[in-house]
């Protein structure tokens, strides 16, 4: 149960946790619990302004997710993972200041060793 929850809250990498889409299953939650709640008290029950609600709440949590889509971190690079393990077995770490490193297994842009 775990892994769902992760895979529905997380972006791209399944690490990265992302604000829109919890919100936005908790707005789907509490529009369905408040529209148990009226039912209870005994409110009259609508269904075609309740599926134009959740029709509304679907489509703009999709909007979102399509809208954040190009800014959610992907998996590193091979050629980078392996410049990072090639510096660790030096003693060095990589940082990022704009500059170019060189490995003896790749070339690390935007990174320095130090």
């Amino acid at each position: 149960m775990g892994k769902f929850f992760r895979d529905i809250f997380t972006g791209r990498d399944n690490k990265t946790y992302e604000m829109g889409r919890v919100l936005w299953f908790q707005s789907v939650q509490a529009f369905i619990l408040i529209t148990m709640y009226s039912l209870y008290k005994g409110n009259d029950f609508d269904p075609i302004t309740w599926g134009a609600g959740v029709a509304a709440l679907i489509a703009g949590g999709g909007a979102a997710i399509k809208l954040k889509q190009e800014s959610e971190p992907n998996e590193p690079q091979q050629d980078y993972l392996d410049a990072v393990v090639a510096a660790k077995e030096k003693g060095q770490r990589l940082t990022t200041k704009k500059t170019v490193v060189a490995t003896e297994s790749a070339t690390v842009e935007d990174s320095d060793c130090k």
